[in-house]
C-alpha cells in the first residue's frame, strides 16, 4: 500500500496570540468552539480503516488520521453533518463535494499552523502563511454560511469537481492536499475525487477529464495485473497534478460579491493568459502528489518518479 502524502509551503510567520485565538475558534463560524471534529470524517475512517494509519504532514510529521482534529461549535457541525452524511451515501452533488473538499483543505491547513517548520527548534516559524490562510478561511465561512442559508454561487460548483473512474485498486484509499495549487485528492468510495479549489470550474470546462478516460484510464485497463497497482497510483497523481499545475497557470485574482443569497466570484479584469513555469515552484508541487519531476529539455517534467517523504512520527 502507498502512503498518503499531504504538503504545504508558505514561509510567513505565524505570532503565538493567533495561534492562541484560532485554537479557540469554531472553524465554520469564527465563534468560541465547544466541541472539535476530524478533519478526515469518521465515516471515512472506518470504511478504509484508516485509525491505525498516517498522513506526512509539511514538517515530514507522521501524524494520525484519527488524531486530526480541529475545533468547531457543535450546531454548526451538525449543520455539515448533513454534507457528511451525503457523501457518505454517494448522493451528493457537485457543490456539496466542492464544500467537503474545501473543509478538509481548511482542516488541513488548521492543523499545519500548529506545526513548527523545524520540529526540534521551538524558535523556528511556522508552516502556515497567515495572511493565506486567513482568507481562504473566510471564504469558506462565507461560502458555509451561503450553503446553509439556502443560497448559491456563482460559478457553480465554485471550483472544478471530478469523480476519476478508474482511478482505484479495490478498496484503496489515497488522499494529497497541495497548498499552493489548491489541490484536494481523495477516496470517497470506488472513485477518487479531485477538485481543484480556486479555478473558478475552468478546469471543467476543458478536455481534463477527457485526457483521464483516454490516455490514463486505458493505459490502467491494458496494463499486466502484476503492475496494475503501481500504475494505478502514478496515473492518479500524474494527471490530479499536472492538471492542478496547468489551471494554476491560468489562474487570475478574484473577488468575490455577497448579494441576497449568491456568492459571485469576479476574476479580475487584467488580460488573460498563460502564466510562466516556476520550476522550482513546480518541484514544489509534485512532492505534494508524491512525484519527483524528471526535465531532460524545456520548463515541464518529460516524466516522473515516485519520491515519497521519510516521515518522524508526532508522538
Amino acid at each position: 500500500m502507498f502512503p498518503t502524502y499531504c504538503f504545504s509551503h508558505n514561509r510567513v510567520v505565524i505570532v503565538d496570540s493567533d495561534l492562541k485565538k484560532m485554537s479557540q475558534e469554531c472553524m465554520f463560524s469564527g465563534e468560541l468552539a465547544d466541541s472539535d471534529e476530524h478533519v478526515i470524517p469518521s465515516w471515512l475512517q472506518r470504511r478504509f480503516g484508516l485509525w491505525g494509519q498516517d498522513v506526512v504532514l509539511p514538517n515530514q510529521t507522521a501524524f494520525r488520521y484519527a488524531r486530526a482534529r480541529v475545533g468547531v461549535k457543535a450546531e454548526h457541525n451538525q449543520k455539515f453533518g448533513l454534507i457528511e452524511n451525503r457523501m457518505a451515501e454517494g448522493r451528493f452533488n457537485l457543490q456539496e463535494a466542492y464544500l467537503w473538499a474545501l473543509k478538509i483543505h481548511i482542516g488541513m491547513m488548521w492543523l499545519d499552523s500548529r506545526l513548527k517548520r523545524e520540529r526540534k527548534d521551538r524558535s523556528s516559524s511556522t508552516i502556515l502563511n497567515t495572511g493565506n490562510f486567513s482568507k481562504q478561511l473566510l471564504m469558506f465561512r462565507h461560502l458555509y454560511r451561503n450553503w446553509a442559508n439556502g443560497g448559491t454561487t456563482l460559478p457553480y460548483p465554485f471550483g472544478s469537481v471530478f469523480l476519476l473512474q478508474g482511478a482505484l485498486m479495490p478498496g484503496e484509499f489515497d488522499f494529497v492536499h497541495c497548498m499552493i495549487s489548491g489541490a484536494i485528492g481523495i477516496s470517497i468510495d470506488d472513485r477518487f475525487l479531485v477538485v481543484l479549489l480556486w479555478d473558478l470550474s475552468e478546469g471543467m470546462r476543458g478536455r481534463a477529464l477527457r485526457d483521464w478516460d483516454r490516455e490514463h484510464r486505458s493505459r490502467i485497463q491494458n496494463s499486466p495485473e502484476v503492475e496494475r497497482r503501481q500504475i494505478t497510483y502514478m496515473a492518479r497523481h500524474v494527471w490530479t497534478c499536472e492538471v492542478a499545475h496547468e489551471l494554476l497557470l491560468w489562474r487570475r485574482p478574484f473577488r468575490f460579491r455577497e448579494w441576497s443569497s449568491i456568492i459571485t466570484a469576479m476574476p479580475s479584469e487584467a488580460t488573460r493568459g498563460r502564466g510562466a513555469v516556476d520550476r522550482e515552484r513546480l518541484i514544489r508541487i509534485c512532492q505534494g502528489f508524491a512525484l519527483k519531476p524528471i526535465f531532460t529539455e524545456g520548463d515541464l517534467p518529460n516524466h516522473y518518479m515516485l519520491e515519497f517523504p521519510a516521515p518522524n512520527r508526532n508522538k
